[in-house]
């Protein structure tokens, strides 16, 4: 991931990204466990509100792979498509931990 074009694409200087975007894990994080505690209790509304707000907060950073993921999470919570959400959820977590693994990689950060 190259976090100097993405700093810039949001006005930030390369080392106050990389500080929020170790801010957003942490949040995404937790909107993953709430998440899956609406998938588990089959609550789509719910679903698709957290998919929503970690869609937004990924476009916010340039995660576009990981806005993709929960755009498709949301759509399928708002069809009522609970069967396709946990696949969605699956490559937000994957996208989460890629984003994670390459701020450890950059080393200003320690996660």
């Amino acid at each position: 991931m190259n976090f100097s074009e993405m700093a810039e694409n949001v006005g930030l200087t390369v080392d106050e990204f990389v500080e929020i975007a170790h801010g957003f894990i942490e949040a995404t994080q937790s909107d993953l466990l709430q998440l899956k505690a609406a998938m588990e209790a089959s609550m789509p509304q719910q679903i698709s509100a957290t998919a929503h707000s970690i869609k937004g907060a990924a476009l916010t950073f340039g995660f576009e792979r990981m806005h993709a993921a929960a755009l498709a999470v949301e759509r399928h919570a708002r069809a009522n498509d609970l069967d396709s959400v946990p696949e969605a959820v699956q490559r937000i977590e994957m996208e989460l931990g890629a984003i994670a693994f390459a701020l450890r990689e950059d080393g200003r950060v320690r996660l």
